[in-house]
């Protein structure tokens, strides 16, 4: 089960749709879309498995997207709490 957990911060990479699908500027909660960087967390997994799930965090970015189908995919950024329960106690 611990070699997949890598795989978990390829969902942080979704925090990186905004660059493509854009946020309007009046729309609230800049810094919480921030957390799209942690993405890039995910990326780290092919050395590091439970930093990568960490990133799993990015997707937290489209919490507040206009498009719901996006904006229900924030969810997923919860699986980041897997990564620093695996860091810490695996």
């Amino acid at each position: 089960m611990i070699e997949y957990i890598k795989y978990l911060g390829l969902i942080g990479v979704l925090g990186l749709v905004p660059f493509k699908f854009k946020i309007p500027k009046e729309t609230d909660g800049k810094k919480m879309r921030l957390l799209g960087v942690l993405g890039l967390l995910g990326l780290l997994g092919i050395w590091i498995g439970p930093l990568a799930a960490c990133g799993a965090f990015g997707a937290f970015s489209l919490w507040n997207h206009p498009n719901t189908i996006l904006s229900k995919s924030s969810y997923l950024g919860f699986l980041g709490f897997i990564g620093i329960l695996t860091f810490l106690f695996v």
